[in-house]
C-alpha cells in the first residue's frame, strides 16, 4: 500500500507539471466553458466584464484559479436554478416565432400560397397567441422562486 501511495504522488505530481505546460490550453478551455454558461444565463456583455480575469492576457496558476472558481459558481447557479433559464429560453424561442409570424403578416406574398400556408401561419399565431402569455406567466413565478 505504500507503494500504491508513493505511485499516486508521482502520478500527481507529474499531472500538475503536465498542467504547468498545458496552462494556457486549461484556459482556454475554462473560458469556452464560462462563455457557455454566460450564454446559458443570459449575461449582459456590463456583467460579463466584471469578471476582469477573463480579459486578461496573463497565463498562470492564479488565472486559472480564478476562472476554475468563476466557472464552479457559474455551474452552482445555473444548477440551482435551471428551470428558471430554461423557461426564459423557452419563451424567447416562443417570441422569436411571434416576430417572424408578425414579419410574415407583412409580406403581401403570403396570398399567393398553395398548400395551406395561411392556415398554418394562423394555426401556429392562435398556438402562440395561447401559449406565450402562459410562458411569460410562469418566466415571473420562476422569477419569485429565485429571488425568495
Amino acid at each position: 500500500s505504500d507503494h500504491v501511495i508513493v505511485k499516486i504522488k508521482e502520478e500527481v505530481k507529474r499531472m500538475e507539471e503536465l498542467k504547468l505546460k498545458n496552462l494556457e490550453q486549461f484556459i482556454k478551455l475554462t473560458r469556452e466553458e464560462i462563455d457557455k454558461y454566460w450564454e446559458l444565463m443570459f449575461y449582459s456583455e456590463d456583467d460579463k466584464k466584471l469578471f476582469s480575469p477573463y480579459y486578461s492576457d496573463t497565463v498562470g496558476e492564479t488565472v486559472l484559479a480564478e476562472h476554475e472558481q468563476k466557472l464552479e459558481k457559474l455551474m452552482e447557479d445555473y444548477n440551482s436554478h435551471e428551470t428558471l433559464y430554461q423557461t426564459i429560453k423557452t419563451r424567447n424561442v416562443m417570441w422569436t416565432k411571434w416576430e417572424e409570424l408578425e414579419c410574415q403578416e407583412q409580406d403581401p406574398n403570403r396570398f399567393d400560397n398553395r398548400g395551406g400556408k395561411l392556415l398554418k401561419e394562423e394555426k401556429a399565431r392562435k398556438k402562440l397567441a395561447r401559449d406565450l402569455p402562459k410562458m411569460e406567466e410562469s418566466v415571473f413565478r420562476e422569477i419569485e422562486v429565485w429571488e425568495k
